[in-house]
């Protein structure tokens, strides 16, 4: 009789990272944390600082959001107006002077309750009639118009002021960011450090779910084999920082920073073969593992992982045999991945597998020699302000 073995094909865990975008009811949907620190039915602290009614070449908005996990993730989002005819303002600075705002798709009426910011207003957004040209966006945050649930761009063209009323009407169009800002720069990862707006450098992904497809026969040339694979998958987190920066709507960094934590995969199988055959290679898709993503509305970002599994085979054999066997693979917490999505470059450190096995068991001898793995796939989509998508698949 020919010699039995059974050998294990490495698992590629550092390849399962990240896939296609998960679904919109799993991602983390990230709310916008208000300018002013101001939350719904909290006591609004007015000052006097009419600056805030400045149109600014710059503004960043920030939103923050908690996993089912408790993880918490923050976007930091810079949108810049670098040309003369162009400005930007978000409404959230100046609304504690508002006593009401009426909106449409074609307009946005702020009434103000302190006459001295209505006149500093009209005076600093007369600007935008003083040239066909001339427009800025204005943000209004969440709720301003009543039926917004997250932040809401206008492009303003023109405006009409009516000082007996202490009213300003800005007109223009109700949009999406991916149409009012060209040039921007956008980050997500962890919690706000506690005395300071700085953020950590992370945001983890957890990744413990069981193998989507733990029960399967399949039939290929002559091969028939059942598979069963109870309490196999993942276990852990995968810390992540996302970085992007566009000028003029064409994208100059794109990073995405990874490590684990903790981050195993248990892939023990119980095997039945009956062949009787030369060699056959042949690999079965076990499905896929969504993971929780992050979202932040208005088509800003949309970014989470999928992990695909599928069972690899080479076989070349006669008989049959129930075997049971392989192990857990873990990966090191000091263990780094950088992706260069622009350049497609990878900078790794650490990312080889350690792998515990499992002692083997045959309840019948084989003639001839068997391969067994799991493989799993690589991708990336993340799509950006909704014109900027990006997919990466091993």
């Amino acid at each position: 009789m020919g010699p039995s073995r059974l050998s294990w094909l490495a698992y590629g865990l550092a390849s399962a990272l990240l896939g296609q975008v998960a679904s919109a009811t799993q991602a983390t949907q990230l709310e916008p944390i208000d300018i002013l620190g101001n939350a719904p039915g909290r006591l609004v602290v007015r000052d006097n600082d009419y600056t805030k009614l400045d149109l600014l070449s710059t503004e960043t908005f920030l939103w923050g959001g908690l996993s089912g996990k408790g993880k918490y993730a923050l976007g930091n989002f810079t949108a810049y107006m670098p040309g003369k005819h162009e400005n930007i303002i978000a409404m959230e600075k100046f609304y504690p002077w508002l006593k009401s705002t009426e909106c449409t798709k074609d307009s946005l009426t702020m009434h103000f309750e302190d006459e001295e910011a209505y006149r500093y207003g009209a005076k600093a957004w007369k600007w935008v009639n003083d040239a066909e040209d001339h427009t800025f966006v204005l943000v209004a945050g969440r709720g301003h118009c009543q039926w917004n649930e997250d932040r809401l761009p206008f492009t303003i063209t023109d405006v009409e002021f009516d000082d007996c009323a202490n009213t300003i009407k800005a007109i223009g169009k109700a949009t999406d960011w991916p149409k009012a800002t060209h040039t921007y720069e956008l980050f997500v990862g962890g919690r706000p450090a506690s005395k300071k707006r700085d953020y950590d450098d992370s945001y983890s992904f957890d990744i413990s779910q069981e193998l989507p497809l733990n029960k399967a026969a399949f039939t290929y040339d002559g091969v028939q084999l059942e598979y069963t694979c109870d309490g196999c998958g993942t276990s852990g987190e995968f810390e992540f920082a996302f970085h992007m920066k566009t000028e003029y709507m064409i994208p100059v960094d794109v990073e995405l920073a990874v490590s684990p934590r903790e981050v195993e995969a248990k892939f023990e199988p119980q095997l039945k073969l009956s062949a009787q055959m030369g060699k056959v290679e042949m690999e079965r898709s076990l499905g896929s593992i969504p993971i929780a993503g992050v979202s932040i509305a208005g088509g800003i970002l949309d970014l989470g992982p999928r992990i695909e599994f599928s069972l690899a085979t080479e076989i070349e054999l006669k008989g049959s045999a129930a075997i049971s066997g392989g192990g857990t693979a873990s990966l090191e917490d000091s263990a780094q991945l950088t992706l260069d999505l622009l350049d497609a470059g990878v900078a790794s450190s650490g990312w080889s597998p350690q792998f515990t096995p499992k002692p083997l068991t045959f309840d019948a001898a084989l003639e001839g020699s068997l391969k067994v793995g799991l493989k799993t796939s690589v991708g990336l989509e993340v799509s950006a302000l909704s014109k900027t998508t990006f997919d990466m698949v091993s």
